[in-house]
């Protein structure tokens, strides 16, 4: 794998326009790349993040722009920490990581925890559980999307108490896609308490709500 192609093409377009390198061929990609390669691909990162939310504090900039750029080399930069974890050979470090990335006060990974909850579903219910109550706070976030995300990640965990959590999304007043993402996730976490709401969800006028509790399904655990 070249230096150029070990970080993410948002970060690498993130990270060009925050250090000014304006890469004219694949040439120039891989010199830059190789010239700034000891430093280690988190290091580069961090500084260009520094560098971007200075600028966004003292220079009239595009918010929208900065804000993808922002979130890319978060992205890019969780990444990495992940692989180190994951290399660490230390009992659950990656869920430990993803975990504390949620709860950090400073919340400097607060735009891309999104992705983090998405990863926290990938690590499988054995060791998510140790990032349960972290989760669950995400259900009181104002975006949308997180809450959905950690919709999905609750049905990954597939704990009990995170269905007791989630059921009121199928309200009728949620809008569909969350309703629809709550009871796949109900029918995957499979626990006795799932049973009452799925089947009210079993009424709800939106074919996908429906299709998602009948496709979703497994056999309730006892």
């Amino acid at each position: 794998e070249s230096p150029a192609e070990e970080i993410s093409s948002e970060a690498q377009k993130a990270l060009a326009l925050v250090t000014h390198v304006r890469l004219r061929s694949r040439a120039d990609g891989e010199a830059w790349w190789q010239r700034n390669r000891d430093r280690g691909r988190e290091r580069i990162l961090e500084d260009a993040l520094d560098s971007l939310e200075n600028t966004v504090r003292t220079v009239d900039t595009d918010t929208e722009a900065a804000l993808a750029e922002n979130r890319a080399l978060k992205a890019e930069i969780v990444q990495l920490r992940l692989e180190a974890a994951r290399k660490s050979g230390k009992p659950d470090a990656d869920v430990l990581l993803l975990r504390d990335l949620l709860e950090d006060k400073e919340k400097k990974f607060h735009p891309v925890r999104g992705r983090i909850l998405d990863e926290l579903g990938k690590a499988g219910r054995a060791k998510s559980a140790v990032a349960l109550p972290a989760v669950l706070k995400q259900l009181e976030d104002p975006d949308r999307k997180v809450v959905l995300a950690a919709v999905r990640c609750l049905g990954e965990i597939g704990d009990a108490a995170a269905a007791d959590a989630i059921a009121r999304f199928l309200a009728p007043e949620q809008d569909a896609e969350l309703r629809t993402a709550t009871a796949r996730a109900l029918a995957r976490i499979g626990t006795p308490n799932v049973a009452d709401p799925l089947v009210r969800a079993l009424g709800d006028a939106d074919a996908p709500v429906l299709l998602a509790v009948l496709a979703g399904g497994k056999p309730l655990r006892v």
